[in-house]
């Protein structure tokens, strides 16, 4: 039958796309978020692919179903393999796009399931309902991490990356802000270059609003270049303290240090 055909294929889709999405460092937490709510779509594929039956107007149901859900993963898929190659740094100034991008598609996988369900596929109607249990559960965990990536961002905006953003995100390298700031530079030069280039008005203010954005962020990355400068510059000067000058507990540097004999 044509749909358990194509379920065998978005079945090695979803299981190659929740591989990718476990296989990330702890900072891109919200992808492995992802990985985790687009496996509850296991049982339904298994029950699809498994299911040597179905009656015309199902089989046509679901392979068209199916066909979407192909489609809007696949385009997840992209998403996830771009952020998943950024830096710790430029992923938190991402994350609210590669998000909203990848929850864009979720939303129409979410759909298309759906469509199955006002379909009557009787053979379905177990695995759907655990479906739209867990899928909702998954959903709940998958905002709790994008509300955490959304306090990174609001650090690293205000130019704390060793004071707050390493604690969160363990984000330490100067080299990764540095590149960051570069490509955010670069791509502030093409909204620049887009912007000289539009006769259009709406695009303009678009143009412009991107640019704004931009701008802040790329000035938010200075500072943050330069805030942790300082506390490297900072943490070298604490290394050449005697051994009595830190706290046995936390290690930070004692401002009345007492030594006793």
């Amino acid at each position: 039958m044509m749909a358990a055909g194509a379920a065998a294929e978005v079945l090695s889709l979803v299981l190659d796309l929740h591989r990718t999405c476990q296989d990330v460092i702890e900072a891109k937490s919200t992808l492995k978020a992802v990985g985790r709510q687009i496996e509850v779509l296991i049982p339904v594929l298994r029950k699809i692919e498994e299911s040597s039956e179905y009656a015309p107007d199902d089989d046509a149901t679901l392979s068209r179903a199916l066909r979407e859900i192909d489609l809007e993963l696949t385009q997840t898929k992209r998403a996830v393999d771009k952020a998943k190659k950024m830096n710790k740094v430029l992923y938190v100034v991402k994350a609210k796009s590669v998000r909203e991008d990848i929850d864009t598609h979720l939303r129409r996988v979410q759909l298309s399931l759906a469509m199955l369900e006002a379909g009557n596929t009787v053979a379905l109607r177990r695995e759907l309902n655990v479906f739209r249990e867990e899928w909702r559960e998954r959903e709940g965990d998958l905002l709790a991490e994008t509300a955490r990536e959304r306090l990174r961002y609001e650090r690293l905006m205000n130019g704390n990356v060793a004071e707050n953003i390493s604690g969160v995100a363990d984000i330490r390298d100067r080299e990764e802000l540095a590149d960051a700031l570069r490509e955010m530079e670069r791509e502030r030069d093409e909204v620049r270059q887009t912007l000289e280039s539009s006769r259009d008005s709406a695009s303009r203010a678009k143009a412009e609003l991107e640019e704004l954005d931009m701008a802040q962020i790329v000035a938010a990355l200075l500072i943050a270049e330069r805030n942790l400068d300082r506390s490297n510059e900072g943490k070298a000067d604490d290394a050449r303290l005697p051994e009595c000058c830190y706290c046995p507990v936390t290690f930070d540097v004692l401002l009345d240090p007492i030594n006793r004999l």
